[in-house]
């Protein structure tokens, strides 16, 4: 399996070469010829939603630029919306890259992302810039686009690649996930219900409480409300690092897996929750069918967290068939 830059055609490149310089540059008047050849069509500028861009809407493709007036994306729509065409050249900029495969065909080409969030594939291209690719569903590639990114955002990038790298299809494994909410869960998707939603809070604590005490996964408050990049390390060896706190949940597996997911995705599923496991196949964690002790190690502080904030899970077969003791609401909650 090759990684996106080895597939990059020297096309691709020019119009790498235009992201990052101005709109008067040469690279720039170089990318803009190369996608008005391709897509037939001549490039006009236009503000969309504030941020103004050199696009083609018949062609599908845009170059936007950034309020300093320099070029910061390129832009390939592939599926066809109310505003856009399809770009139908992503083989110019791909070799052999055929969007009419879906995610897997795609991924044959250009690697595994670095990061999967949002629906959104993530790379690092050497150059430094971002690419990203949006999925509608597994066999449906929406766009691709192309752009800049800060050093905290190639440092993600670069880390998020190093621990997938290092995972071997087993445990341990290291998975990172971006949510919205503060709330993760650890779930058999199998087997679980989802949470509706829009129910009010008084709702949906006694929902997480049923995932819970049913042995169909744990649901845990990260100690923020908000925005949130965390590290899920699942391991069967504890490591040395203290525990801010922890808890043990027995989870029973039924089929060969639990998935890490966030709250939103968890109250977005509709009424089947593994659709979770096609949007975010990288979040899957491999067990044999039968059931788990899950030992939840949050490893800092939340009132003073870490550049990497880290969840540690330590599975163990269940220790025997004793009661469990019943939760009313997820682990770590607070109002």
């Amino acid at each position: 399996m090759r990684g996106p830059d080895t597939v990059l055609t020297d096309d691709a490149r020019t119009l790498l070469a235009a992201i990052g310089t101005a709109e008067d540059s040469p690279e720039v008047a170089a990318a803009t010829a190369l996608l008005q050849e391709w897509t037939g069509h001549a490039f006009e500028f236009a503000d969309d939603g504030g941020t103004r861009v050199l696009w083609a809407t018949e062609g599908g493709a845009q170059l936007s630029i950034s309020n300093d007036g320099t070029v910061h994306s390129v832009y390939f729509q592939i599926q066809p919306t109310d505003k856009m065409q399809p770009f139908e050249h992503l083989h110019k900029v791909f070799e052999s890259a055929d969007p009419a495969t879906g995610r897997d065909g795609v991924r044959e080409v250009l690697g595994e992302p670095a990061i999967t969030e949002y629906g959104l594939d993530k790379y690092l291209l050497n150059a430094g810039h971002q690419l990203s690719l949006k999925y509608r569903n597994p066999e449906t590639l929406s766009f691709v686009t192309v752009g800049t990114t800060n050093d905290a955002g190639r440092a993600r990038l670069q880390k998020a690649a190093a621990r997938k790298a290092a995972n071997n299809g087993g445990l341990p494994l290291s998975l990172e996930v971006t949510d919205e909410d503060g709330i993760l869960a650890v779930l058999d998707v199998a087997a679980a219900t989802p949470i509706v939603d829009g129910c009010p809070d008084g709702e949906v604590i006694p929902l997480f409480a049923d995932l819970i005490n049913d042995g169909h996964g744990v649901v845990w408050m990260t100690g923020s409300w908000g925005y949130g990049e965390w590290v899920v390390t699942v391991t069967e060896q504890a490591s040395d690092s203290a525990a801010h706190r922890e808890a043990t949940v027995p989870v029973t597996v039924t089929d060969g897996r639990l998935h890490l997911v966030t709250f939103g995705e968890l109250t977005t599923a509709a009424d089947d929750l593994t659709s979770l496991a096609d949007v975010e196949p990288d979040r899957a964690i491999p067990l044999a069918n039968g059931t788990y002790d899950l030992r939840l190690r949050q490893l800092f502080d939340p009132a003073d967290p870490p550049a990497e904030p880290t969840f540690e899970i330590v599975v163990s077969r269940a220790a025997g068939t004793g009661g469990r003791t019943p939760v009313t609401q997820a682990l770590w909650w607070s109002m």
